[in-house]
């Protein structure tokens, strides 16, 4: 069976239920890459996941080659922002809710 290639961005009280999720009871998930302006956060998928390839820089994860999709549990704040970026990227994506805190921002996402 493929693994999915995954990484998240967000790895806040829910991130990390969500990263522990896609590390240890989704069988077709390979969760490659992190990302968390927060060094604490970045240090818990290193050490609890162990996961390859880790990142306080969001645009810096979305250049990794192999990556297929996102995962979205960041702040509600920068959900349409980093959508819209894994989108243009190329990438599937699956955010947390709410898409965001404003009509606007949401408007944002459905034109990609």
């Amino acid at each position: 069976m493929k693994k999915i290639k995954v990484g998240i961005v967000g790895l806040g009280r829910l991130g990390k239920e969500y990263a522990k999720n896609l590390t240890f009871r989704i069988r077709s998930a390979d969760l490659i890459a992190a990302c968390s302006i927060n060094e604490e956060e970045v240090d818990f998928a290193r050490t609890e996941l162990e996961v390859p390839h880790l990142f306080q820089d969001y645009n810096e994860m979305l250049k990794l080659q192999d990556l297929e999709v996102v995962f979205v549990i960041s702040s509600t704040n920068k959900h349409a922002e980093h959508i819209v970026k894994a989108l243009k990227a190329g990438l599937h994506v699956y955010s947390e809710k709410p898409l965001s805190s404003s009509v606007e921002e949401c408007k944002q996402v459905e034109v990609i």
